[in-house]
């Protein structure tokens, strides 16, 4: 089903994202620690997020259907209730946070997407359609 492949794709291409952006927080965390002295805890949030979204992923390739909508969704929420913890907590510079109204869109969009993919995944499964008396 193409939503299922949606997504799939759209949590494991946050997850590979995620694992890149924190092992470059590892990377460049050293050299500018003296200003940015935070910078290799938000590598290993990253890391640690980017894990859950490809174990998520991992586990969808498996078992789809009605019960995967929560978890997915919720992990998506969590998700961006963090980057938006480390937004209000890290980002000191103006240019950064005059973009605080296109990142407020993204993440209604991310959401929304999450939210819609999965419901159409739940509601069109095999074992949604056995459970409705459908085949």
């Amino acid at each position: 089903m193409w939503a299922q492949w949606l997504l799939l794709i759209l949590y494991a291409g946050v997850g590979v994202t995620n694992v890149a952006r924190g092992v470059l927080g590892f990377v460049v965390g050293p050299v500018i620690a003296g200003d940015v002295p935070y910078f290799p805890w938000l590598g290993g949030i990253y890391v640690a997020w980017g894990i859950v979204f490809l174990g998520v992923s991992m586990v969808y390739l498996v078992r789809t259907g009605a019960f995967a909508l929560w978890p997915v969704l919720g992990i998506g929420t969590a998700y961006q209730a963090a980057l938006w913890a480390i937004k209000l907590i890290a980002e000191r510079a103006s240019y950064a946070r005059s973009l605080w109204l296109r990142d407020l869109l993204l993440t209604l969009i991310f959401i929304g997407g999450v939210s819609l993919l999965g419901w159409v995944v739940a509601t069109r499964s095999p074992s949604a359609r056995q459970r409705r008396g459908r085949r």
